[in-house]
């Protein structure tokens, strides 16, 4: 990450791209596996530094966005926290890839990962214990308002005295577009693992993750090398001053774009 005051660039990705870069990685020989254990090993690293967490819960959806927070949670256990994982499905729900990191999150830390398909009771409970959550329910390709039961821990989460750690975005809203699609977990902190999406930048969806932070993932990058044809624009970013730790780490706004992407206002 380049020193602070220096002159950042970012590439801002819609869901689409975010997807075809990964297709076009795992195309040059990078396994969709590999993709999401650097994403989560980078996001550890960024919580383990800003976030004073001692009995975390690891909150977990069916898709990749649960499968990095299962990532999360084993490079947490590793560091000697006291880290819960929960996954809000049954486990023969989960994708292929997010199924192989449960595996490997259980054979490092057996006990430690639970599933809930139906009442979300522990889930209340867990988070009057916890004192943090890190939010991997929903990611970047989330297309339609929550409901039900997604809601309910949604509301339960925003309700928790603790702090919110969301990967990729807050449960709940758009990728591509500044515009709510209902309700959405507000995080205290957003971590946007190497590509910005449209969510980051445009009102009213970046009040919810008004304070987001890049993390680099290397793994992540070449796929976006690999890939050339993906709609994106890249946003140069003002020099940022530094920051104690707890400090604001809100995204900047763009001081020059170039796009070969129609630009999303909501």
């Amino acid at each position: 990450m380049p020193a602070a005051g220096s002159e950042e660039t970012r590439l801002v990705l819609t869901s689409q791209a975010q997807r075809e870069a990964d297709r076009e990685a795992e195309a040059a020989g990078i396994p969709s596996e590999t993709l999401m254990e650097s994403a989560g090993r980078s996001a550890a690293e960024l919580i383990l530094e800003r976030a004073d967490f001692q009995r975390p819960l690891a909150i977990a959806g069916r898709g990749g966005n649960g499968g990095d927070a299962l990532v999360v949670a084993r490079v947490l256990f590793e560091s000697g926290t006291d880290v819960t994982a929960l996954g809000l499905c049954r486990p023969e729900d989960l994708s292929p890839t997010t199924a192989l990191m449960a595996r490997r999150l259980e054979e490092a830390a057996p006990g430690r990962l639970q599933f809930l398909a139906k009442d979300l009771g522990p889930l209340e409970e867990l988070l009057l214990e916890c004192d943090g959550v890190i939010d991997g329910l929903f990611g970047s390709g989330l297309d339609r308002p929550l409901a039900g039961r997604e809601i309910e821990a949604v509301r339960l989460i925003n309700a928790a005295d603790c702090e919110t750690v969301s990967l990729d975005l807050p449960s709940g809203l758009a990728s591509d577009q500044g515009a709510l699609l209902g309700e959405a977990v507000e995080a205290d902190l957003t971590i946007a693992m190497e590509f910005l999406k449209p969510a980051h930048l445009f009102f009213p969806a970046r009040s919810f993750c008004e304070r987001s932070r890049w993390q680099g993932s290397p793994t992540r990058r070449k796929s976006s090398r690999a890939s050339s044809r993906s709609p994106a624009f890249s946003l140069r970013m003002a020099p940022r001053p530094s920051f104690p730790r707890g400090g604001p780490t809100a995204t900047r706004g763009p001081s020059a774009t170039s796009s070969s992407w129609p630009a999303l206002l909501g």
